[in-house]
């Protein structure tokens, strides 16, 4: 999932999907990795990116 997006394909991802994750804690990652396909984007809510394995 290393592919990134231009800013047409997020804009249609977003209008499409129209679902977006606020992630608030580690256990929320992990719901929002199950559900990927149906979100178009996800926030990171705390601790910084270096948490992300």
């Amino acid at each position: 999932m290393n592919k990134r997006l231009t800013k047409s394909e997020v804009i249609k991802n977003i209008q499409s999907k129209k679902k977006i994750a606020a992630i608030k804690n580690m256990k929320d990652f992990d719901l929002v990795l199950k559900n990927h396909q149906e979100l178009a984007a996800a926030f990171l809510l705390t601790g910084n990116i270096s948490n992300i394995s």
